[in-house]
């Protein structure tokens, strides 16, 4: 891999915070992961996103970008409101789902 996950993980981080149409993580969303409590509520909405290379997941309710690649990781917060108000929106629809 030429760029390193650290360099990876930055750039979704910029291109997540810095979106002002449809949100990125809508577009390449591979998965969903709900953690769920024990009495129902959702505590964090994992995306799993489609990219060429690492693995790159975003914690929306907790404003995260996880990157995983090889024996490498890396985390970094972000300040992106479209993607933990679409983190909220996918909580909502799954605890309905759950009551």
């Amino acid at each position: 891999m030429s760029t390193s996950i650290t360099d990876r993980v930055r750039q979704v981080a910029e291109d997540l915070e810095n979106e002002d149409s449809e949100p990125l993580i809508v577009r390449h969303t591979r998965d969903v992961t709900f953690r769920v409590s024990h009495s129902g509520a959702v505590q964090e909405v994992v995306v799993d996103m489609e990219t060429d290379g690492p693995q790159i997941e975003v914690e929306c309710l907790s404003g995260v970008v996880v990157g995983h690649y090889g024996g490498e990781s890396h985390r970094q917060e972000i300040n992106a409101p479209n993607v933990t108000e679409h983190g909220r929106r996918l909580a909502e629809q799954m605890e309905k789902r759950i009551d």
